[in-house]
């Protein structure tokens, strides 16, 4: 390792040669006899004795290189942590090339890096702290998970500090956004705050892969050994055998044998109490320890399984918790109701609250429920300090089909995302297991039908963009445009000539007799020419004014015979009433007639006026070809609705039952 001044020291307690590589090492843990030496003026002084290394499998040991933000640092110590639940972890002393320090914090095979930060700012007292806390340091939010106070019980290699075995150390740890990490450590005053990040596994190499200045390929820059086997666990109640699943990990185990909840220390069990195998009225274990089976792609073996419940108004809520084990860790496989849910720990600091939802990762979740959970079950091997004792504060939001779970402990606060997996997935994983029926709707159980709502979606899409299409190709042609002109009248009921004016022709105006008295007024159009096999709109504007202007109408294929009778009624009327105008009507209406055989084509119109108008009126029919009806895309998009609106009557029940469980039933806030 580099550094000057490096001085050759021997152990007060054994006479083993002890180097101090680093100016800044404070303490070395003798690798003999284990004793906390303190750099002092002359020599080394003993500071007492350390418990040997617990053994948690750990990729990291001291003499590694590796790298961090394309600096290169040497791991040069370590000690083991145990907090007041018991669980241990290890925080590894990184010296970089450059002079700065930091600290590898490992627990459940996951890595953080933090460096101490020279001007944090206000930092609230320890007494103050409590767990879901927000702090804000170098301009960023961190939320307090845990406030404990832990004891340092074992160590290896050169420590930037001081301490002395068993030694209390009150400290408090943080979650940032995006993975950021930090922890405030008290033993200090004022208190220091160190702010880093989890770091790739990637980011760790030996030495002859990432650093050519060593040369060589000596024994200790290779691959450690791997562990000696640990002794056997002798259970403290029935004097048996404990075959763990997880020695390394594994803080508190319950005999199969004979049902005692024992400590686990790295060198014996130490028991706590007997626990029960099965709870009054709980289920039945659904699955057995040891089980191997995948979910997601991820291998899995069941370690541990446990029943607890919420009791609210004399009523019991149960569910079961499978805890599951992996190369990438923990995963809680939980089942209330015969509904499952696969879940991981993720970083507080990434879960935003509010009064009644929470945000992870832009998402919405809503709460659900809320209650203190008590075990009323325990089997199989912890990692932290269970007790069938524990009573915490829990609470479920849902984004079906994703699961926000809090629980919130003395001092430490946890968040679970946990997914919806279906029975069938559970059942291929697990073929042996005997699965509990399900009832109801699960909190995180989504719509299996809702899938139709995206067809629906696409569908209703590819319809518009096809009718915009139509609309943008179509020939849109105008084949008859003709002005019928009815002269003024001196009396109801009179019979008028009128007028016809073709406008695509330009003809000049047409005159006609009045009809022979009884007959109706009857005008027939020019011949117009159709393609044929396309829908025909027409047309017909009138120059009523609070009046109505009415034709019978037929169109005629020359050729064919082909006859399709519409009918065209205009009216318009208008007014004020209290001061206030009003309007009924227009001037302008229109019709589809069904697509006619191509040829020469005319209309017939019977024309009948309102008898009480006298003023003079212009009626103007035009006739388009190949013209889009809006009409068609409407029904269309009826049609295609009506399995989705089934549908989505079927998801409203879903939901109702969905949250008929839960503590906040939207239904009856809606209501």
């Amino acid at each position: 390792m580099d550094g000057p001044d490096q001085k050759n020291l021997s152990c007060p307690g054994c006479g083993t040669d002890v180097a101090l590589s680093l100016d800044i090492t404070c303490v070395t843990v003798c690798p003999s006899c284990l004793k906390v030496l303190e750099r002092g003026d002359v020599g080394l002084v003993d500071r007492g004795v350390l418990a040997p290394l617990h053994e948690t499998r750990s990729r990291l040991r001291v003499g590694l290189r590796g790298r961090y933000d394309k600096k290169f640092f040497s791991v040069c110590g370590r000690v083991q942590i145990t907090e007041s639940q018991g669980n241990l972890w290890d925080e590894w002393y990184a010296a970089f090339d450059g002079g700065a320090w930091g600290w590898l914090a490992e627990t459940g095979g996951r890595i953080w890096l933090s460096m101490a930060v020279e001007h944090p700012g206000y930092v609230p007292k320890f007494d103050q702290l409590r767990a879901g806390d927000v702090l804000t340091f170098e301009g960023k939010k961190f939320t307090v998970t845990e406030v404990d106070v832990g004891q340092v019980v074992a160590g290896e290699g050169e420590i930037p500090f001081h301490f002395t075995p068993d030694e209390r150390i009150p400290f408090a740890d943080l979650s940032g956004e995006g993975g950021g990490f930090g922890t405030i450590d008290y033993t200090f005053d004022p208190p220091r705050v160190y702010l880093g990040r989890e770091l790739p596994v990637e980011s760790f190499r030996l030495d002859r892969d990432i650093d050519t200045r060593i040369e060589g390929d000596r024994p200790d820059k290779r691959d450690p050994p791997p562990p000696a086997p640990p002794p056997d666990t002798i259970c403290p109640g029935c004097a048996k055998k404990l075959d763990l699943r997880l020695p390394g990990a594994t803080v508190r185990v319950v005999c199969p044998h004979c049902n005692t909840l024992s400590d686990l220390n790295g060198r014996a069990a130490t028991a706590v109490r007997k626990v029960e195998i099965r709870a009054a009225r709980g289920p039945q274990m659904w699955v057995p320890l040891g089980a191997t089976g995948t979910l997601r792609g991820e291998k899995l073996t069941v370690v541990g399984w446990r029943v607890r419940a919420v009791h609210k108004q004399g009523t019991r809520y149960p569910w079961q918790e499978t805890l599951l084990h992996g190369e990438k860790g923990y995963r809680y496989l939980d089942c209330a109701d015969g509904h499952f849910t696969l879940g991981r720990t993720v970083a507080a600091g990434d879960v935003s609250s509010s009064m009644d939802a929470v945000r992870y990762q832009g998402e919405k979740f809503e709460r659900f429920s809320v209650g203190d959970a008590v075990i009323e079950c325990l089997v199989g091997e912890w990692p932290w300090k269970v007790d069938p004792f524990d009573r915490n504060a829990v609470a479920e939001f849902v984004a079906p089909p994703l699961l926000l779970g809090r629980e919130t402990s003395e001092g430490e606060l946890d968040w679970t995302l946990s997914e919806h997996i279906p029975r069938a997935e559970i059942a291929a994983a697990f073929p042996t297991a005997t699965l509990p029926p399900p009832s109801g709707v699960g909190a995180a159980e989504p719509f299996r039908h809702a899938a139709v709502f995206k067809v629906w979606r696409w569908a209703m899409l590819a319809l518009v963009v096809a009718f915009t299409a139509k609309c943008t190709f179509a020939s849109d042609r105008l084949v008859l445009d003709q002005v019928i002109s009815l002269p003024a009248r001196a009396e109801s009921n009179q019979a008028t000539g009128f007028t016809v004016t073709d406008r695509l022709a330009s003809r000049p105006v047409e005159s006609f007799p009045p009809p022979e008295a009884g007959q109706p007024m009857v005008v027939t159009t020019e011949p117009f020419d159709l393609a044929g096999g396309k829908n025909v709109m027409v047309e017909a504007h009138a120059s009523v004014d609070n009046a109505w202007i009415f034709a019978a109408a037929e169109m005629l294929n020359e050729e064919s015979g082909d006859l399709q009778p519409f009918s065209l009624e205009v009216g318009y009327y208008h007014g004020s009433d209290g001061g206030e105008s009003w309007s009924e009507g227009g001037n302008l209406t229109d019709t589809r007639v069904s697509a006619m055989p191509e040829g020469p084509t005319r209309i017939r119109l019977e024309i009948e006026r309102d008898p009480a108008d006298l003023k003079p009126v212009e009626l103007n029919i035009r006739v388009t070809e190949d013209s889009p009806n809006p009409l068609y895309l409407f029904i269309a998009m009826l049609l295609l609705s009506i399995f989705p609106l089934a549908t989505w009557a079927m998801k409203s029940g879903h939901e109702r039952r969905r949250w008929e469980n839960s503590d906040f039933p939207k239904h009856q806030e809606d209501e």
